[in-house]
């Protein structure tokens, strides 16, 4: 797997990057932001889990403030939200990569995808666990 995602990260960088004024560092911090939020904004175009996963954070957040639920609550839903979409954006960023090393279909790219996918679905279940610990035992005191 290392050996692949290492030819990924080559190639990528040895197609992409032979025109080193187009890839100048950002040379302020505003210009920084606005690369980021241009892959965010990437992100959220090119792929529906993230847009989905957007959207289940807000509902959580929203029955957290109708809950009222602590301080240290909500911190840990931010906290799990938070590692659930950011694995979802590697999974994209690694699934690009390898697309660009391997355009046609190549078993090892088959393999990293998978587990890329593997591990957002493992990051996924642990949120909902994380998420059933926060939540019913509020729910249940709303009806004891």
């Amino acid at each position: 797997m290392c050996s692949v995602i290492c030819e990924v990260s080559v190639v990528f960088l040895k197609n992409n990057m032979k025109n080193n004024s187009q890839w100048n560092k950002s040379k302020s911090f505003i210009e920084s932001i606005r690369y980021a939020w241009r892959g965010v904004i990437y992100v959220l175009k090119l792929e529906p889990n993230f847009r989905i996963q957007l959207v289940v954070a807000g509902l959580v957040l929203i029955l957290a403030w109708m809950l009222q639920l602590s301080f240290v609550q909500v911190s840990v839903l931010v906290i799990t939200i938070t590692l659930v979409v950011v694995m979802e954006v590697v999974n994209t960023v690694v699934e690009g990569l390898a697309d660009v090393v391997h355009p046609d279909q190549h078993e090892e790219v088959r393999k990293v995808k998978d587990m890329m996918a593997g591990a957002v679905m493992l990051v996924s279940v642990s949120a909902i666990v994380v998420g059933l610990f926060v939540f019913v035992p509020s729910i249940v005191s709303l009806f004891v």
